[in-house]
């Protein structure tokens, strides 16, 4: 019997509001990038913040302080770790 093989590829579309994003210099990117707090992140990956301040501090997500001094995560580097969590079998909540 012959074997069928299916392949379903699938884009993901995902908008950030802009009351949600802020413009902000990073500095490992160094230039000016969209840069959301903890919550956005959260729903985003679904990751608790625990791990999210892992992410940080071993520089996996790149971050900045609001002017209030809340904690912001770069959109670019969140994207750019998102990426390769699909590429390499799916995101993991350990950095």
């Amino acid at each position: 019997m012959a074997r069928i093989e299916i392949k379903i590829e699938t884009d993901q579309l995902l908008i950030i509001r802009r009351r949600r994003a802020s413009k902000i210099w990073c500095r490992e990117c160094g230039c000016g990038v969209d840069m959301i707090d903890l919550k956005a992140v959260q729903i985003l990956t679904g990751i608790e913040p625990a791990i999210m301040w892992k992410h940080i501090e071993n520089n996996a997500w790149h971050s900045s302080r609001s002017h209030e001094g809340q904690p912001l995560v770069c959109l670019e580097s969140l994207l750019k770790w998102c990426a390769l969590g699909k590429r390499y079998g799916g995101l993991h909540d350990e950095p």
